[in-house]
């Protein structure tokens, strides 16, 4: 009754929490419109570790691992500062100035939250709380001589369940509750004149399978999937009517190895697959209903192979230290001008290291850090009025966070 009373309080807790940072999230960005991993452990070993599980932030990709945790509980918050910028040539007819351009898009924080409590020797119960996607730039008075704005965000709330099937097999699933914020103003209507989406928000559902295979003492192998985010329609009203926009997030295969050579090192290394053209591909997203009839979003996103690896290497008893290496090709089409300018997703590559300090038996310290150097992407789209155009991005982000076992 006290392991299911704490459960009980563990969901009530999550739900308390997924309300109050939902509102406090802004935008944020690595592989396309994900992060590279949730939490300041995961995010130091580069998002690698769906086989190798090292804090609650296992839920999120694979559930199946958390079999192979305590009763444990984990806080963290990562903060992240993006810069991206970007310049054109218009055709004429578009009256804009070619000076380049710096988002005043600010640093963002990405909250974590984790708890794993055993049920019984086969089955353990887990819950996470997470930032796991967003986007978003802040240009004012530029690109045909109006605001370019957009702004994604989005949480995740997943509880889920683990299963030994043996001592070496076990299998898991969990449910997502999604909660997203998007807003947009951007591009021009028929008219000439910008037309505003103000931040609207939405849930979205979707689920989680996992299932992880301890090959023997040295290897294990982990697979994990993730479903279609299926988001309610974004709705704005606009002075021509309500246009709801169709924005869900795409289906995610993760494949995972854990290595431990060594007492004293694990390693982490994970291949992802993103179904970006499901959601963000050709001719979308989509609108149900475009009143302001400003015409439709055409993002062309090809699908993406994201490639993590991670080491974490025990410098003394009480000391860990992590390292870790994520890279995916950027997914954007080049020849989508507009689009490209307004979600510059180009992050290719991103380099972590962390550490881990035990504060007493029980309880550990794991600060972080992530640089992802400048990309720049150029092209052009005639029909958007851009003879050709440059957008870069660069990323740094800072991690903290608590863990306590119990």
């Amino acid at each position: 009754m006290k392991k299911i009373s704490f459960i009980s309080k563990g969901f009530i807790f999550s739900f308390i929490l997924l309300a109050v940072i939902s509102f406090s999230v802004d935008s944020y960005a690595t592989n396309g419109m994900q992060i590279i991993g949730t939490g300041p452990v995961v995010r130091s070993m580069g998002g690698a570790g769906s086989a190798l599980p090292l804090d609650s932030a296992a839920v999120m990709t694979n559930p199946a691992s958390i079999s192979q945790l305590g009763n444990r509980i984990d806080f963290g918050a990562s903060y992240f500062i993006p810069s991206s910028k970007y310049k054109v040539t218009t055709a004429a007819g578009y009256s804009v100035d070619s000076n380049e351009r710096t988002t005043s898009t600010g640093p963002s924080p990405i909250p974590a939250f984790g708890l794993v409590l055993p049920i019984n020797d086969t089955t353990t119960f887990g819950v996470g709380a997470y930032g796991t996607a967003g986007m978003g730039v802040d240009y004012t008075n530029n690109l045909y001589n109006n605001t370019t704005y957009t702004n994604l965000a989005i949480m995740k709330f997943a509880p889920a369940v683990s299963y030994k099937v043996n001592t070496n097999l076990s299998i898991g699933a969990a449910v997502n509750i999604d909660y997203a914020t998007m807003g947009y103003n951007a591009g021009r209507s028929n008219a000439n004149a910008i037309v505003p989406h103000e931040t609207n928000a939405q849930y979205g559902y979707g689920l989680q399978l996992g299932a992880l295979y301890k090959i023997n003492e040295l290897i294990q192998v982990g697979l994990g999937y993730i479903s279609l985010q299926d988001f309610g329609d974004f709705k704005f009203n606009t002075t021509s009517g309500e246009d709801k926009l169709t924005f869900d997030q795409p289906q995610n295969l993760i494949l995972g190895f854990g290595i431990t050579p060594a007492e004293n090192v694990r390693i982490a290394a994970d291949v992802k697959w993103i179904d970006w053209s499901t959601t963000v591909g050709k001719d979308k997203p989509k609108y149900s209903a475009n009143a302001a009839n400003n015409g439709a979003w055409n993002m062309n996103w090809e699908n993406q192979i994201v490639y993590a690896l991670g080491v974490e290497y025990d410098a003394t008893s009480d000391v860990k230290v992590r390292a870790g290496f994520n890279y995916g090709k950027n997914p954007l089409d080049k020849d989508r001008a507009f689009e490209s300018i307004a979600f510059p997703a180009v992050q290719e590559s991103h380099y972590t290291v962390g550490v881990g300090w035990g504060l007493s038996q029980n309880s550990a310290l794991n600060l972080g850090f992530m640089y992802a150097p400048t990309v720049t992407q150029t092209g052009a789209n005639a029909l958007q009025g851009i003879t050709s155009y440059e957008t870069s991005l660069s990323e740094t982000s800072l991690e903290i966070g608590l863990s306590y076992k119990f």
